[in-house]
This record gives C-alpha cells, structure tokens and sequence, in this order.
C-alpha cells in the first residue's frame, strides 16, 4: 500500500501541499455526482478502497491509460479507453475468443449475439426494428451508419489496429464492451467456431 502513494508521500515530504491538495480538489470536482460513492466508502469504513480508488484517480489512471495507448498490438477507441478507466483496471489481455461464446448484457439479461438486435438486423434488414434499439441505447450506431460499416467490413475486414473489440473479465462470461457489430457481421460471415482477436479488461474487485 506504501508503494501505491509513493507519489503522495514524496509531494507531502517537498512540502508541496498545495499542489497535493489542488490535485484531490480537482479530482472531487471532476467526479461530481461520485463525491457521494467515495463518501459512502469512508462511512461504510471501507477505507482500503476508498484510498485505492483516490491513488488510482490520481496517478493511475493516466499511467494504465498510457500503458495501454502504448501496445501497438491494438487499438481501442478514446472514448471507449476513457470509460473503461473510469473504474481501476487492475490488467489487460490480448486473447483469441470464439464468436459462439461472446455474450451481450442488456438490462439484466445475458444474450448470444444472435438473439441481439444488431445480428437480427443482418439476417432481416428490417430498419424499423434496429431504430427501435437505437432509440433504447445512446451513443450506439444509426442504421445508416451501420450499412455503412457493412460496406466497410465487407471491404476491408476486422483490423485490430484500427479497432479491437474489447471484452470484461469482470464477469464469468465474455460480456461485449465495444465492438458488438464487428462481432455480430463476423459472426454472419465466418459462423460462431471461428477465432477472433480482442482485448480482455479486468477491473479491481474490492471485495
């Protein structure tokens, strides 16, 4: 535990309390609604985390986020890398994965890929339906923009480099984090026993 504040400590022991201080302030300020979550921490007494949480918001999120921008194996989208950091990730890990065994969580209920609207949409085509999930979900792909990265991936495939898919560890199956249609067209292309690249997320469980 030491070790994770060395940077705190050496800021405290320079005298740097304003820029310590500055630094927590503008942490609380950034969370906004999460000042109550680390408040309740400290009243639950659950101060080991309530500490982890505050180094890793500190220091380590900018040091995984770096790390992370830094494999060139892969690429992951900046605002998906932002939401994935937003909790401490404890690792990462480039795996190969079946189609058949990746799983979509919706509302409490765990899905194949077929039983998703985005896979019934390439077997029918039918709009109305995929504009209905569109208007449940933000920030997901319009029907437009969906043919359009049809033509796109029928043209120039599935490339890591440009977009990996991303999974959660955090559960015990392969829960989609980003990249539900390039899984669902390969899916439709290459059937559910054919391998694909993605990058498995795990995140520090506290319990």
């Amino acid at each position: 535990m030491k070790k994770k504040f060395i940077k705190a400590w050496n800021l405290l022991r320079s005298g740097e309390y304003k820029t310590l201080a500055t630094k927590i302030i503008k942490l609380f300020l950034r969370c906004g609604s999460s000042v109550l979550f680390y408040g309740s921490l400290i009243l639950r007494g659950r101060f080991r985390e309530f500490f982890s949480r505050v180094n890793y918001a500190l220091f380590g999120r900018r040091k995984m986020k770096n790390i992370i921008l830094n494999d060139k194996r892969f690429h992951i989208k900046d605002e998906v890398l932002n939401g994935i950091l937003r909790s401490p990730l404890e690792k990462y890990e480039l795996i190969k994965v079946r189609l058949g065994d990746i799983r979509r969580g919706w509302n409490g209920k765990i899905m194949t890929l077929p039983e998703t609207s985005v896979y019934k949409y390439l077997e029918t085509g039918d709009r109305e339906m995929y504009q209905r999930y569109c208007d449940l979900h933000n920030n997901v792909i319009t029907v437009d923009g969906y043919d359009e990265l049809i033509t796109s991936f029928d043209r120039e495939g599935y490339d890591i480099k440009k977009g990996v898919i991303v999974l959660s560890g955090d559960s015990d199956y392969n829960a989609v984090w980003d990249g539900q249609h390039r899984s669902c067209m390969m899916l439709k292309k290459y059937g559910a026993d054919y391998l694909v690249d993605a990058v498995r997320v795990y995140h520090c469980n506290y319990k």
